[in-house]
């Protein structure tokens, strides 16, 4: 066997043990990604806006609920509480990541048990405890809120 074929065999096999390591260490960066998306919610400031553990506070985004004193407004936190208090939500970006106050602009996400995941700013404004306020850029889910706050409407729930 020649010097230039061995080179070869000996280059392919150090790419093909290189590309097995990568291969691992993806699948690993990827589970670690998918546990950094989980956050527990430790607090829940309004209808709207959620505090995790990690302090970090999150603004729901495309919906907007009542103010402390509006009408609505301790009913849209106390079911809020009582949905995702304590428990793990996965967090979504759409274009924005913070607002002026630095608060995350983010979908929540909780995952059930029976694999159905629940999109809490839609479960929101489903049940007529905020309004749909979509706008640019921040449009991934404008159909749907407006169709839940259609519903809403609709079905005579709450706000």
């Amino acid at each position: 066997m020649t010097y230039s074929k061995k080179r070869n065999i000996i280059l392919a096999t150090i790419i093909f043990l290189l590309g097995i390591l990568a291969g691992g260490k993806i699948i690993n960066e990827e589970q670690h990604l998918k546990n950094v998306n989980l956050f527990l919610v430790n607090g829940v400031i309004d209808g709207d806006t959620i505090k995790l553990a990690n302090k970090k506070k999150v603004r729901l985004l495309g919906i907007n609920s009542p103010e402390k004193g509006e009408c609505f407004y301790n009913q849209g936190r106390d079911d809020l509480r009582d949905l995702i208090l304590n428990k793990k939500v996965k967090l979504e970006k759409d274009i924005t990541d913070q607002d002026i106050y630095g608060r995350w602009l983010r979908y929540v996400i909780l995952e059930k048990e029976n694999g159905d995941n629940l999109l809490v700013n839609d479960w929101l404004v489903r049940q007529g405890l905020a309004f749909d306020i979509s706008s640019a850029p921040n449009n991934r889910y404008r159909n749907l809120l407006a169709s839940a706050e259609e519903e809403a409407k609709r079905e005579k729930r709450g706000l």
